[in-house]
């Protein structure tokens, strides 16, 4: 009895592992859940939201028109004010090539947050930002943040590039080279 002792440990040990790691696994967030995706491939998800102008933008008034460069950013984030240049010339290069550019204001905060001032973004906000950043297309309000939330938005920028059929073709989240980002253009432009 005492030789298998040690055998009857390392089983007994084995087993408690593995009803560890079962236990593990199955609180473990199903892969199959029914939210929606924003992974490469899935469909675009709709949104309406005002532009700085209180004008209504559609997403899907774009579907089989356009490719789409969604970039979910932040009026106070400094990575954002930093990648604005590049993609204003982003934007002059493809405007006239079948690509609309749109940037989504998609935190709650304001232009001064770094700051300590937690007042809610407000369409002046985004005057200031597309004033002081020269950014020529249509910047939107998501005051909720509803959109940015269906869309996975978790830092900014986080940058989506839809092809016409609504499909995402790239995404991104983080500052992004150009060069990247022009080819994730290319690419998309010839699906």
């Amino acid at each position: 009895m005492k030789k298998n002792l040690p055998v009857l440990a390392i089983i007994a040990f084995t087993a408690l592992i593995l009803i560890g790691l079962f236990i593990l696994a199955a609180q473990q967030p199903s892969t199959t859940s029914s939210s929606t995706s924003t992974s490469i491939g899935a469909n675009e998800i709709n949104f309406s939201l005002p532009d700085t102008t209180g004008k209504k933008f559609t997403l899907a008034d774009t579907k089989g028109k356009s490719v789409v460069f969604l970039e979910f950013f932040a009026v106070w984030c400094p990575h954002c004010q930093r990648e604005a240049p590049l993609v204003d010339d982003l934007y002059n290069k493809y405007q006239g090539k079948g690509v609309t550019f749109v940037d989504v204001q998609a935190s709650q905060y304001g232009k001064n947050y770094e700051s300590g001032d937690n007042t809610p973004a407000t369409i002046a906000d985004l005057q200031w930002f597309k004033s002081n950043f020269n950014v020529p297309f249509p910047i939107l309000l998501d005051q909720s943040t509803a959109t940015a939330t269906k869309y996975g938005v978790q830092g900014f920028p986080t940058i989506f590039i839809i092809d016409k059929k609504g499909k995402i073709y790239y995404t991104s989240s983080g500052e992004v080279a150009e060069s990247q980002l022009a080819s994730e253009l290319e690419g998309a432009l010839k699906k």
